[in-house]
């Protein structure tokens, strides 16, 4: 094969692929300078998304914590008026029962009161019974 066409022919194959592998080279370069792009892009997305995630966990936070000390002073508010007025409402009936006690002691007192009466009574009755027998035999006089 040392014919100069055979040689020259070898050659340019040669040289044809060497610039397919310089194309391949090249576009494996420029593939490469695309994806690194790529990645970089979707990265700072990544890195912005993150941020406005911790941005709003925070404001979350904040405001469930808040939240929560709001109902916690309104726990603590209401248990307050819960005692208060329990403790109302147990003075208010102990006073209650006291009275009534004092009532039934006054009706005690009254029922032995009447009970001392009843001969009274009965003497009051007597004593009608007389002026009436007595009124009865001064009209049978007068007559």
């Amino acid at each position: 094969s040392g014919d100069p066409e055979s040689s020259s022919t070898f050659h340019l194959n040669d040289q044809k692929e060497n610039l397919a592998i310089e194309e391949l080279v090249i576009n494996e370069k420029e593939e490469e300078k695309v994806l690194v792009l790529n990645t970089e892009r979707t990265l700072n997305e990544i890195e912005s998304n993150a941020a406005l995630c911790a941005e709003n966990l925070t404001t979350l936070i904040k405001s469930l914590s808040k939240s929560l000390q709001q109902m916690g002073d309104v726990s603590f508010e209401a248990l307050k008026n819960y005692k208060e007025l329990t403790m109302v409402s147990c003075e208010n009936i102990s006073s209650t029962i006291n009275s009534m006690h004092t009532f039934i002691g006054d009706c005690q007192t009254l029922n032995n009161q009447i009970q001392s009466i009843e001969p009274l009574y009965a003497e009051i009755k007597d004593v009608k019974r007389s002026l009436d027998s007595l009124e009865v035999l001064l009209q049978k006089q007068a007559k």
